[in-house]
């Protein structure tokens, strides 16, 4: 069907045909000429020219009528000339082309009037009258005839050249059969016409079958003369006749040019010239049909060709057929096999993680208790050797167990919303120290396109983070480690829209050989086995990045020269959350228009920080170490005296800066020395000093020097500590309503209500270890053994907490959840927390399918322990209660609030928005009801009402829709049973519109008048 479209476009004459290829368009204004089709186009035009000499040399020879020619000469041209139209039209089906429709029309008209002329030619089938009206006509009927086909081919050639876009497949058959028929009813009207205007209009053609020599007949012969001899041309010109169908064309509108000539030389009727006219006129009509005819025969043959080989391929594909079962079969076999191994494999890992993992947790545990006593130097230094070596024993076992999870295909991504300013935040505090005690300089800069919140796995987007900056820090003796983040492609992320973010982490470390950077992500490989030596690891690290990466959608890689550092990237595609980002600037615009030097001899350093200030809207200058501050300010004061000409930097006047950030350890004059200078210069008296040290404040005791700044921001530099720190040395207020408040910490409460927390664990080292550690921190601890232990302890008892193990004897940690779960009725439900020893990357997902909140594994880390603890009795705490006010009332948002966290938008805004419709609509159905009188049928409405309104936080309507429905059980006559229930339909009423009203406001954002 394309080639045909092509084809009939004219496009494919420079590319030949695969022969017995039906892919290829069988359509005669498709194919390309062959050389064959060439000689015999010759060998028609040279019996043509020869006709048309014997012609022209007799032309006035007279013959008289030979009886039956015409009439069969009329038949033949109306056979030729409706197949030809009918073939034509096919392909006009096939291929949609809206120039071959100029052709359909151009020969049905041709063939119609064939037979009109030549019925009206003295001694055919009209009566031998020669002068007669109806002899008269059939000249005139010749004259349209022979100019309105050659027309109908210039309207092909025309369309051919603007190639307009193909029919549609559904409309093809009825407008080809639409101009078929009009062709030939337009062939009718042109007799009539002629019939009509003969002796009125038009003048006699002929006198005795001689031809008038009147000017009129010779003008309008010129005419049809120059149309007929300038089609061919024009045909030639437009198509370059590159197909089997423009090569027909041309011979046959020659025929036409030579049989018009060929009538006008013999000056009469019945004469050699004019009978070899009508050869001429035969195979003008004749030669496209046996074209369309060739090509049609050809047609069948490669179809009967191709029809043999689709029958031995099918065979083929029987015999293939009978392979494949046996090899789905065999494959199914072996699938069926590897999911068992594989099942096995994984209750292998999962058995092997708890039985490792609980003796590790008596040595970590004990360990970290040992450290909490009174110990000699000696001891304490061995306790922390038995810390350190169990903590790097644990790092193996759970690289292990994360990629034998990841290659099982058991880990599942999270779909959740996270702040990434607040991730990589975290990342830092957590490797901050290690590159501390190495004298490094650690940073990151998130660019303000990657800002904000998203959605997706944070944890294993912190885990790879967490490798690769981890890496970098062990890899690198001196120097810097910085991450940078930032969107990839133009313009800002659009909310529900996903873009990649590219994260970056640089060292200066020991860089790596090109020729072996490729080998680091493969599992138990490192670039070089001596760095195993020095340095350690498993070599799983960047394998597990590498897979995790790959799960998220997104690629890894790395650049690296030896001795020049390292530059780790990978790429992961988000999608931007709906909700703004907390990270909000709590200064708001009160830092704008000041001025801020940055001194600090680490580029990565100056680059955030001048970053983070110029977000603030600070104009900012830079200089890499105290020297060169210090010769910026003597410059700027020299500008402002006027002793030296200049400007600053930015091209605005010399002005000294408000603030001025000074780095801790510089070379030749380092911060504090900066700092004592400046103090010392009475023009800088107002300038504000921050230091930014990798500890939290100068030394203690160190008076002299604590009096030097104004405020301190630790390293690694973070933006809420630095801007904390810059209102404390503006001496601005921070606006605590625009911030968000911060997550209680893991400390119990001092007072006397301690929080209960029960603790259902078999081993009695575990029991020991989570006692010591919740009963130092001021929890009360209750013990239960096993699960049907604790779900007998909670039905006895109100704890705050429950820590579940999960593999247990007699009921397991599971199980039990689920059954404290259904009968735990409290809002919000207590917390179960999951101990584990099975920590396979995954489980965290499992265990909250089950019911439980949260999950920490073993060994246990004493801070994130507790901190967990904390968190979540923080969080379920039961807050005080207020007065709540009308408002309040109306609609209790952390009904749904939760479901909002967790839905993602597009799906929850259509939940809430089919909630408010379904809402309203049993409001109405309540109302409509009342006034019915319908009792039963209204209170049933009025209870289902109710339901929908508790489930969806409406407090207030729901209130008073079971209000309503007490009334409506007293009163037992329906709903016009007293001054009460008519009085409680319209505070219904009321109340229901506002309600609904209130939710749709809260969660879609949109105003209600």
């Amino acid at each position: 069907m394309t080639g045909a479209v092509q084809g009939a476009g004219g496009e494919l004459g420079s590319s030949s045909p695969r022969p017995r290829d039906l892919a290829q368009a069988a359509t005669l204004f498709a194919a390309p000429t062959t050389p064959s089709q060439h000689a015999a186009a010759f060998l028609v035009g040279l019996a043509m020219l020869a006709l048309f000499l014997i012609g022209a040399m007799g032309a006035k020879t007279p013959v008289g009528n030979i009886p039956g020619l015409l009439p069969a000469y009329a038949v033949i041209i109306l056979i030729t000339d409706l197949l030809t139209s009918f073939l034509i039209a096919s392909q006009f089906l096939l291929s949609g082309h809206r120039a071959l429709l100029w052709l359909v029309g151009g020969y049905a008209y041709s063939g119609a009037m064939a037979v009109l002329q030549v019925a009206a030619l003295p001694g055919a089938f009209a009566p031998l009258d020669p002068d007669g009206p109806l002899s008269q006509s059939a000249l005139w009927l010749y004259t349209a005839w022979h100019m309105a086909f050659p027309l109908a081919v210039l309207g092909f050639a025309q369309r051919q050249r603007q190639a307009p876009p193909p029919v549609a497949g559904d409309v093809r058959k009825m407008l080809a059969l639409g101009v078929g028929v009009g062709a030939v009813l337009a062939a009718g009207l042109t007799l009539a016409a002629v019939l009509f205007s003969v002796d009125r209009w038009l003048p006699r053609v002929t006198l005795v079958n001689t031809y008038n020599n009147d000017m009129a007949v010779k003008v309008i012969y010129v005419a049809m003369l120059l149309i007929n001899f300038c089609t061919p041309a024009i045909l030639a010109t437009v198509t370059k006749v590159r197909t089997v169908g423009h090569l027909g064309l041309l011979i046959s509108t020659v025929a036409l040019a030579m049989d018009t000539l060929l009538n006008g030389l013999g000056l009469a009727r019945f004469t050699l010239g004019w009978f070899l006219a009508r050869a001429d006129g035969a195979i003008a009509s004749s030669v496209v049909l046996l074209l369309l005819l060739a090509e049609m025969v050809a047609l069948y043959r490669r179809v009967h060709l191709m029809n043999g080989q689709l029958n031995a391929q099918r065979e083929r594909l029987l015999a293939l057929t009978g392979d494949l079962d046996r090899a789905r079969r065999t494959a199914e076999e072996a699938r069926q096999v590897a999911e068992r191994a594989n099942a096995a494999k994984s209750d292998f890992l999962a058995n092997m993680s708890h039985e490792i993992r609980t003796p590790m947790n008596g040595v970590t545990g004990m360990a970290q208790i040992l450290l909490d006593t009174p110990l000699t130097t000696q001891q304490r230094g061995y306790a922390e050797i038995i810390r350190d070596n169990a903590d790097a024993l644990l790092g193996v076992i759970n690289d292990i167990l994360d990629i034998s999870k990841l290659e099982a295909g058991k880990v599942s991504l999270e779909r959740i919303q996270f702040n990434l300013d607040e991730l990589v935040d975290g990342v830092l505090s957590i490797l901050g120290p290690k590159a501390r005690d190495k004298g490094l300089e650690i940073g990151a800069l998130v660019h303000e396109g990657a800002m904000g919140m998203w959605w997706g796995d944070p944890t294993r987007v912190r885990q790879v983070l967490l490798n690769l900056v981890g890496n970098a820090i062990k890899f690198t003796a001196k120097g810097a480690v910085s991450v940078d983040i930032k969107l990839l492609g133009d313009g800002p992320a659009l909310p529900e829209q996903t873009r990649r973010l590219r994260v970056t982490v640089q060292d200066t470390g020991i860089g790596i050989d090109p020729a072996k950077a490729g080998r680091l992500f493969q599992m138990f490989e490192q670039a070089d086995s001596s760095i195993t030596r020095r340095f350690g690891g498993t070599g799983l690290g960047l394998a597990i990045s590498r897979q995790l990466v790959e799960l998220m959608g997104g690629a890894i890689g790395v650049e690296s020269t030896p001795g020049e550092g390292s530059t780790f990237w990978f790429d992961i595609p988000l999608e931007r959350a709906v909700a703004p980002s907390r990270t909000v600037q709590p200064l708001g615009d009160r830092l704008r228009g000041r001025r801020a030097l940055v001194v600090d001899d680490t580029p990565v350093n100056r680059l955030i920080l001048v970053h983070h200030l110029m977000t603030c809207g600070m104009t900012v200058d830079e200089a890499s170490g105290g020297i060169q501050a210090r010769n910026h300010l003597l410059r700027t004061m020299a500008v402002m005296d006027g002793t030296l000409d200049g400007a600053c930097t930015d091209g605005g006047q010399a002005a000294l800066p408000d603030v001025i950030l000074i780095d801790h350890h510089m070379p030749e004059l380092d911060g504090p020395g900066l700092a004592a200078w400046i103090r010392a210069e009475p023009r800088l008296a107002g300038v504000r000093l921050l230091l930014a040290s990798s500890l939290e404040a100068p030394a203690a005791g160190d008076g002299a020097r604590e009096s030097l700044f104004d405020a301190v921001v630790p390293k690694p530099i973070r933006r809420p500590q630095l801007l904390e720190a810059l209102a404390k040395a503006c001496g601005l207020r921070v606006d605590l309503a625009e911030t968000a408040p911060p997550r209680p910490a893991a400390a119990a409460p001092a007072g006397g209500n301690k929080p209960r927390i029960l603790v259902v664990e078999d081993n009695l080292t575990n029991q020991t270890i989570a006692s010591v550690l919740l009963e130092k921190a001021g929890y009360q601890v209750q013990i239960a053994e096993d699960g049907a232990q604790a779900v007998r302890a909670c039905l006895q008892t109100r704890f705050d907490l429950v820590l579940m193990d999960v593999q247990m004897p007699v009921m397991d940690g599971i199980e039990a959840t689920r059954r404290i779960r259904a009968v735990d009725v409290r809002v919000p439900q207590m917390p179960i927390i999951a101990m584990t020893a099975n920590a396979m990357a995954g489980m965290r997902e499992e265990y909250l399918a089950a019911g439980m909140d949260d999950y920490v594994s073993k060994p246990f880390k004493s801070d994130r322990f507790l901190e967990t603890v904390g968190r979540w009795l923080a969080e379920r705490a039961p807050q005080p209660v207020a007065e709540p006010d009308a408002a309040t009332l109306l609609l209790e948002p952390r009904v749904l609030a939760r479901l909002e966290r967790t839905v993602p938008p597009t799906d929850f805004r259509a939940l809430v928005d089919g909630i408010v419709s379904r809402g309203r609509g049993r409001l109405d159905a309540v109302l409509d009801l009342s006034a019915a009188n319908a009792t039963g049928a209204l209170r049933e409405a009025t209870r289902d009402l109710a339901v929908m309104a508790d489930s969806c936080g409406l407090v207030l309507l729901a209130r008073q829709a079971r209000l309503l429905g007490d009334s409506l059980a007293q009163s037992g006559s329906g709903a016009d049973g007293g001054a009460d229930v008519e009085e409680q339909l319209r505070a219904l009423a009321d109340l229901g519109h506002r309600s609904w009203d209130a939710l749709r406001q809260r969660f879609l954002g949109v105003d209600v008048a």
